[in-house]
């Protein structure tokens, strides 16, 4: 029962970090700061959900309407 537990929790934060790396490294860094490729509006905003579960989050209000950097 305990192994289980532990399993579930060990799967739960590996989907969770690679969530929130996928949301770093594909929306921040490649679409926001360098802009190599275009999205949509829902697109941007899993993108920006994704990187929102990471914490790492000045304020930035335009992050998902606009394409422009937010400084980060």
């Amino acid at each position: 029962m305990k192994i289980k537990i532990v399993r579930m929790i060990f799967v739960a934060v590996l989907v969770y970090g690679y969530s929130g790396a996928l949301g770093v490294t594909a929306g921040v860094h490649r679409y926001w700061t360098h802009k190599s490729y275009g999205a949509k509006l829902p697109l941007r905003i899993i993108l920006a959900a994704l990187y929102l579960i990471t914490g790492m989050v000045k304020s930035c209000n335009h992050i998902i309407l606009t394409t422009k950097s937010c400084g980060m």
